[in-house]
C-alpha cells in the first residue's frame, strides 16, 4: 500500500465509550503505512466488529419490520458486501468465529490456521504511540495513569512496605471466586473493595491504588491468555499484584514482584 493512500475504517459494535484513537487507528496507519479515517461500514475499507450490540430490542423490531417490507439484509452481510476487510475484535473472553470475518484479534492464542492474532486487553490500554489519545481516552481515564511498553517491560522501584493500607479491589463483577478470595484474605488485613459492584464507583484507579501494598486483581474467567486490564492497574499503582488467570503467552513475570511484564 502507497503511503499517500487513505483508509477508510469502521468500528462497529464495540463497547460504550470506546475510543479507536486510543490504539486502533493509530495500529492500523502504522500496519498500512497510511493515513487512516473513520468511516462508516458502508464506505469502510476495513470494518472492524466486537460484540457488544446496544439496544438488541429495537433492533429485534427493526429486522422484523424489514423483513416483512422485503428490505431486510443483516448487519454482517450487508458489511461483507461493500468493505474490502472484516475484522473481529472482542475485549471479552469469548472464542473467534470461524467464518464471516478475514481475521481475528482475541484473547486466544491459537492462531486458527493464521486467521486469528493474539491481542490482550492489556496489550491495548499501553500508550504504544505516546500522543496522548490512550489517556484521554475511556479507559485511561478509569486507570488515572498511563505508562508505555518500555516502562511496563521495566524493572519497577516501588517499596511498598512504606504504603499504610493493605489491600483493595476494584470489581464491576461479583464474580464467586474473587468475592470468595476477598473473604480469605480480610482474615489477614484489611480489603478495601471499590466498584460498582459494592456501589463505590471511584473515578480513577491510580489516585486510590497509590496508598495500599497489594491489589486483588483476579480475572472473571479462567481461559489460556485471558488477561485483561487488572494486573496493569496493579502494576501503575504501584501495587504488588495478587492476579488470579492463565498467562499461557508468558506476558507476565511472576518471578519477582516489583518486575514490569516481562521476564527481567
Amino acid at each position: 500500500m502507497r503511503e499517500d493512500e487513505e483508509v477508510r475504517v469502521s468500528f462497529n459494535d464495540f463497547w460504550p465509550g470506546f475510543s479507536p484513537y486510543a490504539f486502533f487507528l493509530p495500529f492500523v496507519s502504522q500496519a498500512l503505512c497510511a493515513s487512516v479515517v473513520l468511516s462508516d461500514r458502508m464506505d469502510a475499507d476495513l470494518s472492524f466488529t466486537s460484540v457488544f450490540q446496544s439496544y438488541p430490542t429495537l433492533r429485534r423490531g427493526a429486522r422484523w419490520l424489514a423483513r416483512k417490507s422485503g428490505w431486510f439484509r443483516s448487519p454482517r452481510a450487508m458489511s461483507t458486501q461493500r468493505a474490502r476487510k472484516h475484522i473481529w475484535y472482542t475485549g471479552e473472553n469469548q472464542r473467534p468465529p470461524l467464518e464471516d470475518f478475514d481475521l481475528s484479534y482475541s484473547f486466544d492464542v491459537d492462531s486458527y490456521g493464521g486467521t486469528n492474532v493474539y491481542l490482550p486487553l492489556i496489550l491495548t490500554g499501553l500508550d504504544w504511540f505516546v500522543d496522548g489519545q490512550v489517556a484521554n481516552s475511556l479507559e485511561g481515564k478509569r486507570a488515572g495513569k498511563t505508562t508505555t511498553p518500555s516502562m511496563a517491560w521495566k524493572q519497577r522501584e516501588t517499596d511498598v512496605a512504606e504504603r499504610m493500607e493493605f489491600a483493595c479491589a476494584f470489581i464491576g463483577n461479583p464474580e464467586p471466586t474473587r468475592l470468595r478470595a476477598i473473604q480469605e484474605l480480610s482474615k489477614i488485613g484489611q480489603v478495601d473493595v471499590y466498584g460498582t459492584a459494592v456501589n463505590r464507583p471511584v473515578r480513577e484507579k491510580f489516585s486510590v491504588a497509590k496508598r495500599y501494598r497489594y491489589m486483588l486483581c483476579f480475572e472473571n474467567d479462567l481461559y489460556p491468555g485471558y488477561i485483561t486490564e487488572k494486573p496493569l492497574d496493579a502494576w501503575i499503582g504501584g501495587c504488588i499484584p495478587l492476579w488470579r488467570g492463565i498467562d499461557s503467552a508468558g506476558l507476565l513475570n511472576t518471578k519477582g514482584t516489583d518486575a514490569g511484564l516481562g521476564d527481567t
